[in-house]
């Protein structure tokens, strides 16, 4: 069959239009897909890949338990992921998604990427270590295979492991509680009582002192204090001596010895 120039060309366009709507394509479209599986058994070495594949179907789990001893926070989840696609990705790198499933819709957790060395490898192992506190025991995790932002596969699993612990108690602050609300405004009280104190103290008490000898004996003798012995009549050679011939005992107060100073100016004077 001979074509003509302008028939050829069109040809032509249409071959070279649908390789590039091949290379543009999604990957889902182009009929790429994959199998995952994920186990915590060490992948054996050497061997075909179709062996490979035989052993990573053997040796699949859908729970995964964490690494044990040493915090909580410091556990993890450590695996071998063994990804085969029907062939090639065409692409170079593709990616590993996880999701925290367990209240329904997707919570994204991390993306792992993969660059890919051999263009015509279809079956890759990756060592994977799922780390606190991103991922979360005892949680339902899906991981999705992307290549060009393209869902291929998918798979679920479980995270086994410890949680922490929740000892049940609440507590209270002390100023929270009603005894400490009253102990505390007992506190503010007497802050305020202290301040009061403060602002206004109270006069130092002095005792009253002979400055001079113009006291009335009358005064003395209020001053004396109470359980002072009552005076006795003098002797005659107290009479003939005056107020002073008696001398006060040891154990009388200071104010006698006063009275009789008093008394005895009180002589002088009226004798001038």
């Amino acid at each position: 069959m001979v074509y003509h120039a302008p028939m050829r060309a069109l040809i032509v366009t249409i071959c070279v239009a649908a390789t590039l709507l091949v290379g543009v394509l999604p990957a889902s479209a182009q009929g790429l897909r994959a199998q995952v599986f994920i186990t915590q058994q060490q992948p054996p070495r050497g061997g075909s890949e179709r062996a490979l594949l035989g052993w990573a179907r053997r040796a699949n789990s859908m729970r995964l338990r964490e690494t044990q001893g040493g915090e909580l926070d410091d556990r993890e989840w450590r695996a071998n992921l063994v990804i085969a696609f029907n062939r090639p990705p065409g692409d170079i790198e593709f990616h590993v998604l996880f999701y925290d499933t367990q209240d329904g819709p997707r919570r994204f957790l991390q993306d792992m990427s993969t660059y890919v060395n051999d263009p015509d490898q279809k079956t890759y192992v990756q060592r994977i270590r799922l780390e606190r506190p991103e991922f979360t025991p005892n949680r339902r995790t899906e991981l999705v295979v992307t290549v060009r932002r393209q869902e291929v596969a998918r798979k679920s699993f479980h995270l086994l492991g410890e949680e922490r612990r929740r000892s049940g108690e609440v507590t209270f602050e002390e100023e929270e509680t009603p005894e400490g609300q009253a102990a505390s405004r007992r506190m503010q009280e007497i802050e305020q009582q202290r301040e009061v104190e403060a602002a206004d103290p109270e006069p130092d008490y002095q005792e009253p002192t002979m400055e001079s000898s113009n006291v009335d004996p009358t005064e003395m003798e209020l001053m004396a204090p109470a359980d002072a012995p009552p005076e006795t009549e003098p002797s005659e050679a107290g009479r003939s001596g005056g107020l002073c011939s008696t001398v006060p005992g040891r154990g009388e107060p200071l104010a006698w010895a006063a009275l009789c100073v008093a008394a005895a100016l009180m002589a002088l004077r009226r004798r001038r």
